[in-house]
């Protein structure tokens, strides 16, 4: 009886495949790659065919101008791309993102330096933490922490500045005159 040959698709072998990032457990042994690498590279001979494919369908569905790149797939009701990625919707943004430079980091969010939530032109996009996004914006928080002075015209700085328990900022002169015409209402 011949002795037992190594099959070029051994099971029992414990290696993990030799593509990066990769986890799955080596089914080639001659080529170091797992069922779905190897068929990649027989198909294709290219093992990021799959990522390949994504990246030129999603530049397809683009519309690139001077300015900002508009994205011409399916949108969120305030405006923001989205892509189908393995069984989750993403934001075009972050996939253009992503494609241009590299993984986002779950702390960091991406601004859009034009304001418009359909571009996904990388130059228009940004890095920055959720509070900086936040304040970057029109609404009510970052409207009231671009205030310099309250609404009686009162500066919201140095002695006249109050910070409440809730971590709102308050006009002292404003917070006196309140104070005072509550005392004259009582009498």
């Amino acid at each position: 009886m011949d002795e037992h040959k190594e099959s070029e698709f051994d099971l029992t072998n414990d290696t993990r495949c030799s593509v990066e990032g990769c986890d799955n457990q080596q089914r080639n042994k001659k080529r170091k790659l797992c069922n779905t690498h190897y068929l990649r590279w027989s198909r294709h001979k290219d093992l990021n065919y799959d990522q390949n494919v994504k990246v030129t369908r999603f530049w397809a569905k683009v519309l690139k101008t001077d300015g900002c790149w508009e994205w011409q797939g399916t949108k969120t009701p305030a405006g923001y791309g989205q892509v189908q990625q393995e069984t989750k919707r993403v934001y075009a943004h972050r996939f253009s993102y992503i494609i241009e430079h590299g993984e986002i980091s779950d702390l960091l969010v991406i601004d859009h330096l034009c304001k418009n939530p359909g571009c996904v032109r990388p130059s228009h996009l940004e890095l920055v933490s959720q509070t900086e996004n936040v304040l970057r914006g029109d609404g009510p928080t970052a409207v009231n922490a671009r205030k310099t002075h309250c609404k009686r015209d009162h500066p919201l700085s140095g002695d006249n500045l109050l910070i409440n328990s809730q971590g709102s900022r308050q006009c002292r002169k404003c917070n006196k005159i309140r104070s005072e015409r509550r005392k004259t209402k009582g009498q």
